[in-house]
């Protein structure tokens, strides 16, 4: 009973719920008896109505109207320790979610979340693997990915049309890496996944910088510029990132916060 796992392993001492639907109420009831603290964050006003009904009186659910992607997190939740979270995330914007989660001071150090299935693998891949891109490493940047189990379409209603899973992510206390250009860094990651097929030394040319300049840089990183951007670890880019800083910033800062919205 997935329920009864996340009863023992996930919820106990979580403050904070993101829109987690368990299928039937008694399983509602279980996950709110444990939490001291649950945000229903909804955007479809015909549902409002309803999910007021199915809270009713608990003094621990607070019900929040609005696109989670465009509320004041900050101003919503208060910086007064830590705090887990557990969601079905809608699947459409569950990248950018994440990355947002863990980007922002909400004192955030663990998320089990369902997504996609694809989404899942992409998360805790590694490199060397056709699912490790710009998404692996930003998430990895900030904290450690698992792959904890799989939700077959049959456990919703209605089924959707693709495979589910449930991921972990512990957030790291110190980013996996240090930078001393964390813009920079999410550059040159971008850059380097703009097109898969390309080496390292044209890839980077996207950063304004010309083929020759880009091979020096990794050189001067101990990268070999043929190789290609999903072979790289967190720490190979954070070499490289630093290696291409050193050459000229270039419009490579507004670049670098553009990647991780598009991840």
């Amino acid at each position: 009973n997935r329920v009864d796992d996340i009863d023992e392993a996930i919820v106990s001492r979580c403050i904070a719920l993101i829109k987690y639907n368990p299928p039937d109420a008694d399983a509602k009831r279980r996950i709110w008896r444990v939490m001291s603290e649950q945000f229903a964050l909804k955007v479809d006003d015909t549902l409002i109505p309803v999910l007021r009904t199915v809270v009713g009186r608990r003094a621990t659910v607070r019900i929040v109207h609005g696109d989670i992607l465009q509320l004041d997190l900050l101003a919503l939740f208060p910086q007064d320790g830590s705090r887990k979270v557990v969601s079905n995330l809608p699947y459409n914007i569950a990248s950018p979610l994440i990355v947002r989660l863990l980007e922002l001071p909400l004192g955030v150090t663990r998320m089990v979340l369902t997504v996609q299935r694809e989404v899942a693998e992409r998360l805790a891949a590694v490199p060397g693997t056709k699912d490790y891109g710009a998404l692996s490493v930003v998430v990895q940047y900030r904290a450690d990915v698992a792959v904890v189990g799989r939700v077959p379409a049959t456990a919703f209603y209605p089924p959707p049309e693709v495979e589910s899973a449930i991921v972990r992510m512990e957030a790291r206390a110190q980013p996996a890496v240090a930078l001393r250009d964390e813009q920079a860094f999410f550059a040159v990651v971008r850059a380097a996944f703009g097109q898969r097929r390309k080496t390292l030394r044209n890839a980077l040319v996207a950063l304004a910088i010309d083929p020759v300049e880009a091979e020096a840089a990794c050189r001067d990183a101990g990268i070999d510029p043929r190789r290609r951007g999903e072979t790289l670890s967190l720490h190979e880019f954070a070499a490289l990132s630093e290696a291409v800083r050193k050459r000229g910033p270039g419009d490579r800062k507004r670049k670098g916060a553009a990647a991780r919205e598009k991840v």
